[in-house]
């Protein structure tokens, strides 16, 4: 080593450091990623959803104008179903689009958006606690509405009836709804309507006879004791058993039944099945001698439960959902939701590009010259600054919802780091005090070598 000369090798482990910033850059490469991920999906459903309220509006029979003006009565119609749907994708187990979809089949009923916005969360409730898809549930709703006379304010009423009595019977809903439908408009003869035709569909089905065949077997009851033929009209005045009251209005099924019970006390079996075969159908024997033999006990408890079903269908829907598969299905459509909400900051900056895309693409088919062609070029170039531009609300929205989780990533991380480096100004200190003496002795010899020349 020459005189003067000083020569030190300072090294350090930074694999450290390295990984550290490996990481960092891995972390941010993965956020941007989902990112995109999460704005794409939000497209999708988002056009998903637009495209299902479109159907809404033109089965309601509006137009493009009536939509597009605003403050007109289509246009805030049209947003009350929106938010409707909306709601239900954000407090139920269905999503909007489900919701939407759901508001159509309302539409094709004949509601109206007021009207149908009242039904939609009754309608779900229904689906959920009948286990039943939206489109079964709609229109097997609306068709026992239309066919039992029901108004739009008993509609509840409708599906708390059924689901008691598909919790105190051997049916389902689905089942019942069926049967409600095959018996149709037959049993609005019925004073109880719907309640006492549920009632006996009720004890049909505990013995075996349930369904569109229930329904069929109490449609042909009503008949053979409203309507008979002249044989069942001759037996019935035997037995002295009248379907109607002195006013001329139809009694209780359940008290027929009795009165005809009643007058064949004290028959025989072969003289019973005789007045019985002579009054009613041969096919629907079972059923008729079914509800014979239900005692007035049971037609009472089963009575009283119907009568007392008030909230039965909210209860049903609210108990399937009170488990773990039941909140992650209401979880899963408050995320739809939430891509929702991203979906409203780019729709329309995406309607302009596109739109400006297709105009794009109707200048290049036109363009014959070079000259158009750069037009339509700049045009589209145009609509694309536009887009960035307006992407950026969202871009914030998505940092706003991915940024809490790097910040406790970069929480972990950071300490360990701020120590790595600690440790290394530790570590260099000591060569720092040992080197720097010898860099102010090395510039002073410098200094007194060339100062006489300075001189």
């Amino acid at each position: 080593m020459a005189d003067g000369e000083v020569r030190y090798r300072v090294t350090m482990d930074d694999t450290g450091v390295r990984a550290g910033l490996a990481g960092l850059g891995t972390l941010f490469a993965a956020v941007g990623a989902a990112a995109l991920k999460i704005g794409k999906e939000a497209i999708q459903i988002g056009m998903d959803f637009e495209y299902a309220m479109a159907h809404v509006a033109a089965t309601m029979g509006w137009s493009v104008d009536e939509l597009n003006t605003v403050g007109s009565e289509a246009q805030k119609q049209f947003q009350m179903l929106e938010d409707a749907a909306r709601e239900a994708g954000a407090t139920t187990r269905f999503t909007a689009l489900e919701s939407a979809e759901a508001l159509n089949y309302l539409a094709q009923a004949g509601y109206n958006a007021t009207e149908s916005v009242y039904m939609l969360p009754i309608l779900l409730k229904g689906a959920q606690a009948g286990q039943m898809g939206i489109a079964e549930t709609a229109n097997m709703l609306v068709d026992v509405m239309s066919a039992f006379g029901i108004s739009i304010d008993q509609t509840e009423r409708l599906l708390d009836v059924m689901a008691r009595t598909a919790q105190r019977t051997n049916t389902d809903m689905s089942q019942l709804g069926q049967a409600l439908l095959t018996v149709g408009a037959t049993a609005r003869v019925l004073p109880g309507g719907f309640e006492e035709a549920a009632l006996h569909l009720g004890l049909l089905a505990d013995n075996g006879v349930k369904g569109a065949a229930g329904g069929k077997a109490l449609r042909n009851i009503i008949l053979d004791l409203t309507a008979p033929l002249n044989k069942a009209g001759d037996m019935l005045a035997e037995l002295g058993v009248s379907a109607f009251d002195a006013s001329g209005m139809m009694r209780p099924l359940q008290d027929i039944i009795h009165d005809l019970n009643y007058s064949m006390q004290n028959f025989t079996d072969q003289q019973k099945m005789t007045a019985i075969s002579a009054i009613f159908n041969r096919i629907d024997l079972k059923s008729v001698n079914a509800l014979l033999a239900t005692t007035s006990d049971e037609f009472a408890r089963l009575a009283f439960e119907i009568e007392q079903s008030s909230g039965a269908i909210t209860n049903a829907a609210q108990v399937q959902e009170d488990n773990l598969k039941g909140y992650v299905t209401i979880a899963k459509s408050q995320l739809q939701e939430l891509a929702l909400v991203l979906y409203d900051t780019m729709d329309e900056p995406l309607k302009e590009v596109v739109k400006g895309i297709t105009e794009f693409l109707t200048e290049m088919m036109k363009s014959d010259s070079v000259t158009n062609m750069a037009h339509a070029i700049a045009g589209l170039a145009d609509m694309i600054a536009t887009l960035a531009i307006s992407l950026l609300p969202m871009l914030a929205d998505i940092l706003s919802l991915i940024l809490p989780p790097i910040t406790e990533v970069l929480k972990a991380i950071l300490p360990p780091l701020v120590k790595i480096i600690s440790e290394v100004v530790a570590t260099l200190k000591p060569v720092i005090d040992r080197v720097l003496p010898l860099f102010i002795r090395y510039i002073e010899i410098l200094i007194e070598a060339f100062m006489p020349i300075i001189e």
